[in-house]
């Protein structure tokens, strides 16, 4: 890709409790904890191809579906590109489900991780926590809850 160019990578991930419940007791089988760090590597690998390329992510869960990136209006985002220059957490603007809530990136640690993928990986992780966490409590159901208290062997969606 050439510097002009820009692609979306659009990915669809299936968080469906009962299917990887029963994944996460086969052996051999890859586990939702693993499933999801190698498609945060797959983004970040789309993200370093190009400056300008871009990453939707959105969850298909029992009941409802839900972005999980990105969450940042572009009002929001011109906002804070002057703010994360200064070293400050970088807000984003939650709209999903009809509410609106700011999201604040945690404390960026100097690791020699890139910026974007650390503020990409960790709101993914806390959106889909939270769309597993409501789901859960709305329908109180065993396999839900089983995946989210990390009952189920390797499935954990812990930051």
């Amino acid at each position: 890709m050439e510097g002009g160019e820009s692609s979306l990578l659009a990915i669809v991930l299936d968080c469906h409790p009962i299917f990887w419940g029963r994944r996460a007791v086969i052996e051999n089988e890859i586990h939702f904890d693993k499933f999801l760090e190698s498609v945060l590597i797959l983004t970040n690998s789309h993200l370093l191809l190009n400056s300008r390329n871009t990453v939707a992510l959105i969850a298909c869960h029992t009941k409802k579906s839900e972005f999980l990136y990105p969450l940042v209006s572009p009002a929001v985002a011109a906002a804070s590109s002057s703010s994360s220059a200064s070293g400050t957490s970088t807000p984003q603007l939650n709209g999903g489900g009809g509410k609106t809530t700011i999201v604040t990136a945690p404390a960026l640690m100097n690791d020699g991780r890139y910026e974007q993928f650390q503020v990409m990986n960790e709101t993914v992780k806390a959106q889909l926590r939270e769309l597993v966490l409501g789901i859960a409590a709305a329908e109180d159901t065993a396999d839900a809850g089983a995946v989210v208290d990390g009952k189920t062997d390797g499935v954990q969606l812990t930051g």
